[in-house]
């Protein structure tokens, strides 16, 4: 009789497992993504710019990787520091799969943004997150191809100015297709959610 029970609790159990990995598998054909969806998916510009490092970020070596892509300037007093805030949520929250993502800072303000200043303000909010510069000829084609427009604003008398950008974050999957976008106020576990979804792909 002994031998009975533990035979029949062993069935559910396994029944149990199955259930869950059935339901499980289902949930994750049925994702609804919560960012704006590419559909059809699109190619990603496979761009090469200057990293804060020194060195040269190269988008076609990512395969395999999520990349996070935000445009903006050091010098942006309201939604740049808030996104990359957002962002670094967004790292934290990955746990495990940290390491299969990228977050990419790309200038829309190079005559400013040397390598230096974007590696001084990337390192304020992560020492991963990746900041990127270039010359207007190298980031030209960068701004057209993920629909980036930029213009000055003058402000004050002493030169100085904003750059009013679009503030959108980008997201690229493991296999180089541009997926979704985000407008900048999107929330850390939205963004999380889907990212750690695209992973599992």
């Amino acid at each position: 009789m002994n031998g009975k029970k533990v035979f029949y609790g062993s069935l559910i159990t396994a029944a149990l497992v199955l259930i869950v990995f059935v339901g499980s598998q289902f949930a994750e054909l049925n994702y609804q993504f919560q960012g704006s969806v590419f559909d059809p998916a699109q190619d990603a510009y496979k761009f090469e710019l200057s990293d804060h490092a020194g060195g040269t970020f190269k988008l076609a070596e990512q395969n395999g990787k999520v990349v996070l892509i935000f445009f903006g300037y050091a010098n942006c007093p309201d939604v740049c520091p808030t996104t990359l805030a957002e962002l670094k949520r967004v790292q934290a929250a990955l746990g495990d799969f940290a390491n299969r993502v990228e977050i990419v800072f790309i200038t829309v303000d190079p005559n400013r943004d040397t390598p230096e200043e974007i590696n001084r303000y990337v390192n304020f909010f992560s020492s991963e997150f990746i900041g990127l510069s270039g010359t207007i000829e190298q980031l030209e084609p960068v701004w057209e191809a993920y629909y980036v427009t930029w213009d000055e604003a003058e402000i004050g008398t002493n030169g100085d100015y904003l750059v009013e950008h679009p503030s959108r974050i980008y997201v690229i999957d493991p296999q180089g297709k541009l997926r979704l976008t985000y407008q900048a106020s999107a929330q850390a576990d939205t963004i999380t959610q889907d990212v750690i979804h695209l992973l599992r792909e």
